[in-house]
């Protein structure tokens, strides 16, 4: 299942080539952080929406992850990780625990703002 999502994403990629990537003269924007990738990446990754969990594990938070903060977040994932389950995919767009605690680490106040 994993494999062919990642199948999926991989030859929408390669279907929808990068727009004005060859401009270096600013910021690039990159066309698949567009809204509607991101809600196709969405669909595939969690068709269960935010709430959804790896499908790696039956072990689920006590409330939903849309209740929970970033560090509850990283606590849960870190107990998966601890027992030895195959993936700590989480969220809509299934970040694993090494993403969300790397793109978070440097925001202060962490353990306030909620996913």
């Amino acid at each position: 299942m994993q494999f062919r999502r990642s199948l999926v994403i991989a030859l929408i990629c390669a279907l929808f080539p990068l727009q004005g990537m060859a401009d270096t003269s600013g910021p690039k924007i990159y066309k698949f952080l567009d809204r509607p990738f991101m809600e196709l990446v969405g669909f595939i990754e969690a068709p269960d929406g935010y709430n959804d969990i790896t499908g790696f594990t039956n072990r689920r938070p006590v409330k939903d992850i849309t209740d929970m903060t970033i560090d509850e977040v990283l606590d849960f994932q870190r107990m998966l990780r601890q027992n030895g389950t195959q993936s700590s995919a989480i969220g809509r767009f299934q970040f694993v625990y090494k993403t969300l605690d790397y793109t978070t680490k440097k925001k202060p106040h962490r353990q306030e703002r909620t996913v």
